[in-house]
């Protein structure tokens, strides 16, 4: 298959105008051959001779599901590869001895990686595997430049050979579902020097970790039952096996050439005596800890598991607290029950733990409690550590009056936070580096803020004040969050043209689409936001951006300039819009799937950016210029704004 690329159009009808470009152009690079079985495509050899490869997603309309058997064997030319959104299978040796390929850039429906699929591509060292993966092929990525891989957690198995001879790699992540770890599946990683094996791994086939030279401490979950036959062999600098469950059974030669490794077991588990795989034992805890008088602060862990349990004592002595840093860039953890004599948790003690999805405490501690993985104090009048990981939305319960200092610092999948009535105090840095966090609606009964409360907070576009502006501490939206604006709503005091250095908008949460749409002699079946009562192809949304009336044609966006791979276009900018209201412009190829801003389309081959964004309010005239970029002009490009009820409110 050669994709060529036909002569182009640009469409906008009231919000789409047809600009005629002309230009033929043509992708005449990468040149595939496939086959159709069930209305699915499979891409079954490759031709070209570029760099860049992109797999579409479509081809002829219908989706690349496979990438077959040794499809690209031997492409030096490749040496970067982005593979479709309906790509599911990687098949045998797909990309094998693909010397050059430096990166792969994986669609979230991929769910098998072949065997040999990417073995001895020797300059890949980084990949991002995706989350939805559930096979990893015998030898797919064997005799490779990996440095560093992250199993995801819905594989079961490791392959056979999956990473043997990768002699660069010197970390990895296994999934908590993997239960086998197969025949020398990483065998002579030597610059490997630790491992952690969760608990679901059941089994560590035959020189599963033989001749990794460079190994020095190997941490297992409690699920194991078996550890096969020269599983460590060779693993000369070995020192540290430590086990968090019951005795293994072991077959031969297991730890043969590790002369100053030590097996360690933890006190609640059975089966071990004086010596095991030939090697001494001595007891020990999955943790780090420091005595004080008759107290234990946990200070570290060590273990394998991924949802922790803090002991009642450790040596006979209460589990009292938990220091500072201690559970820092544990970059697995995913949750954590406190332990009932627990009385403190010490600063950053959970920070850089992006997979963190959860507190859970004792009913008898009387020092914490918590809610939906959130920990609270007791009362739940204080909020003090929110999982770095939970994703989404949050609506804080309205018995919080205090955010405690770094509450949501550095967490990474936190969108929208939302409070109730009676939040007082947020405190320093409570939302520091908070990487995706992109709206914040504070209550009338906010008085305080602390110091870099929401710096470095890239994401943040808006931030809601419902009350008389609140006193704030130094460098409140520094380092990233500088391009957000404040709203304060109508008839609160205290507000000047800026605040914590960001430029301020009155709003009035009584300006909403209903209040707007309703002020019009509309029957109620033509007052939705995706209605167009006079019928003139913009929809009531739309004309509210505008500033239009509903009820009479008017005129959309007008063409002010051409060329090649642009347009610019301007339509009328209503500054006093709904408040409820969020504006995005979007394009198409087809009119059926349209793409936001910047982003490329379904094959990955054009991509538009917008020049103007719509979520700051704009008297007058907005002005607007389309780039396309990506792979030659498409034969027709529609544009549109589209308009959405905001989460916010």
């Amino acid at each position: 298959m050669k994709i060529f690329r036909q002569e182009s159009s640009f469409w906008l009808f009231a919000s789409l105008l047809i600009v005629l470009l002309g230009v033929p152009s043509s992708l005449d690079a990468d040149t595939f051959w496939y086959r159709v079985v069930n209305d699915e495509v499979t891409i079954t050899g490759y031709e070209g001779t570029e760099e860049t490869v992109i797999v579409p997603d479509t081809v002829d309309g219908l989706p690349v599901t496979r990438i077959g058997v040794e499809a690209f064997l031997e492409s030096d030319s490749v040496r970067s590869l982005t593979l479709g959104e309906n790509l599911e299978r990687i098949e045998y040796a797909a990309f094998r001895d693909c010397t050059n390929l430096e990166e792969v850039f994986f669609g979230d429906a991929l769910t098998s990686i072949g065997e040999a699929a990417f073995s001895y591509c020797e300059a890949l060292q980084n990949i991002t595997l995706p989350m939805w993966l559930t096979e990893l092929g015998d030898s797919a990525f064997s005799g490779s430049g990996l440095v560093s891989i992250d199993i995801p957690h819905r594989v079961t198995e490791i392959g056979h050979y999956a990473f043997v001879d990768c002699y660069d790699l010197s970390e990895v992540v296994i999934g908590d579902k993997v239960a086998s770890i197969g025949v020398n599946a990483f065998s002579h990683c030597s610059n490997l020097k630790t491992i952690s094996i969760p608990d679901a791994v059941t089994s560590i086939g035959d020189h599963a970790f033989s001749s990794c030279t460079g190994l020095e401490s190997v941490t297992i979950g409690k699920g194991l039952a078996l550890i096969d036959y020269k599983a460590f062999v060779g693993c000369t600098n070995l020192v540290r096996i430590a086990f968090e469950g019951d005795a293994p059974a072991l077959k031969e030669s297991v730890f043969m050439g590790a002369p100053n490794g030590v097996v360690y077991y933890t006190a609640d588990s059975s089966g071990w005596g004086q010596v095991f795989g030939n090697l001494p034992t001595a007891q020990w805890y999955p943790y780090t800890y420091d005595i004080v008088g008759e107290e234990v602060a946990v200070t570290g862990y060590i273990g394998a598991g991924r949802q922790i349990e803090l002991p009642d004592e450790i040596e006979g002595l209460p589990v009292s607290s938990i220091a500072d840093e201690a559970f820092l860039d544990e970059g697995n953890l995913i949750s954590v029950r406190l332990s009932e004599g627990i009385s403190s948790v010490g600063d950053r003690a959970f920070w850089g733990c992006d997979r963190f999805i959860g507190f859970f405490t004792n009913q008898s501690n009387s020092t914490f409690s918590s809610r939906r993985g959130v920990l609270f104090d007791k009362e739940m009048a204080t909020l003090l550590i929110y999982p770095p990981g939970k994703r989404g939305q949050y609506y804080v319960p309205g018995s919080v009056s205090t955010i405690a200092d770094d509450a949501f610092a550095y967490t990474v999948e936190l969108a929208t936070i939302r409070f109730d009535e009676g939040l007082e105090t947020i405190g320093n840095r409570a939302f520091l580096n908070s990487s995706s966090l992109e709206s914040v609606t504070l209550t009338a009964s906010v008085v305080s803020l602390g110091e870099q409360a929401f710096a470095g907070c890239p994401e943040l576009e808006q931030v809601y004040f419902k009350g008389n502006a609140p006193v704030h501490g130094d460098n409140l939206f520094d380092n990233g969050a500088e391009q957000a604006v404040v709203y304060y709503e109508l008839g609160t005091t205290g507000w000047e043209s800026r605040f914590g250095g960001l430029p301020t908008i009155e709003w009035d949460p009584q300006a909403t689409y209903a209040a707007w749409i309703a002020s019009y002699s509309l029957d109620e079946q033509d007052m939705g936001l995706q209605d167009d009562p006079d019928h003139d192809g913009q929809p009531n949304g739309i004309e509210n951006l505008f500033g239009t009336d509903p009820t009479q044609a008017t005129a959309g966006l007008a063409l002010v300039e051409i060329s090649e791979t642009a347009t610019t276009f301007v339509h009328p900018h209503n500054a006093a819009s709904a408040n409820d209201l969020v504006f995005a412009y979007q394009w198409s190829l087809d009119l059926r799937q349209f793409y936001s801003s910047n982003s490329y389309d379904d094959a990955g081959l054009t991509r538009v950016e917008f020049s103007t964004q719509l979520d700051t309010p704009i008297a007058g005239l907005a002005t607007v210029t389309a780039t396309i970029n990506g792979y030659g002009l498409p034969r027709s490009i529609f544009v549109r704004i589209q308009a959405t009820q905001d989460p916010v409110f």
